[in-house]
């Protein structure tokens, strides 16, 4: 099961977010891409209305970002089909 959970100091000001599967901490983060991240996560629980599909958004964060630490490059995420042509080019 995957977990976010948003970390604030002791006068409840945003540090970061701690994402964590089955207990363990998977990854924790801070700033800009935090803010993103728990922002992002927050308007996608909404929408759903419930947990439905919790797992899948952060595991799809967690891959991501394993990604970028063990390549050191950025994942190109598409839906799979072709990107429509430049009409102008």
């Amino acid at each position: 099961m995957y977990v976010l959970k948003d970390v604030h100091d002791e006068e409840n000001r945003f540090q970061g977010v701690e994402i964590r599967v089955n207990g363990q901490l998977a990854a924790a983060l801070t700033g800009g891409l935090a803010i993103l991240i728990s922002t992002a996560y927050a308007n996608y629980m909404e929408r759903l209305g419930g947990e439905t599909r919790a797992d899948a958004f952060l595991f799809g964060i967690v891959t991501a970002l394993n990604h970028c630490t063990l390549t050191g490059s950025i994942p190109s995420v598409t839906d799979g089909r072709s990107p429509e042509p430049d009409e102008d080019a």
